[in-house]
């Protein structure tokens, strides 16, 4: 499960802030990490991120990096499992071999 696109899914216009936008997904993450557990993957969804992100597209991949360490941090999520997240999810699911 790649937490990525989550700017561009929102049903009315995106959030403008970093804390209205993990205050918004902040539900919805902690069901994705509930059910996926160690297969959440950070994903990026690049460039399509920073087309639909509340800042200027040079700024929103800055903005969608903050809002996933937040989310992890307000879950008090471990070192090893943010490492799954951030890289080792997806390294296992593509199969790169680092």
């Amino acid at each position: 499960m790649k937490l990525s696109g989550a700017f561009n899914e929102f049903d009315s216009s995106t959030p403008s802030s970093g804390s209205e936008l993990v205050t918004s997904l902040s539900p919805i993450v902690s069901k994705v990490l509930e059910a996926f557990g160690n297969k959440v993957m950070f994903g990026s969804d690049w460039p399509v991120c920073n087309v639909g992100g509340p800042v200027e597209e040079k700024e929103n991949w800055g903005l969608w990096v903050e809002c996933v360490e937040a989310l992890l941090k307000e879950r008090k999520i471990t070192a090893a499992d943010s490492e799954s997240v951030w890289w080792k999810a997806g390294s296992t699911a593509y199969d790169v071999q680092l």
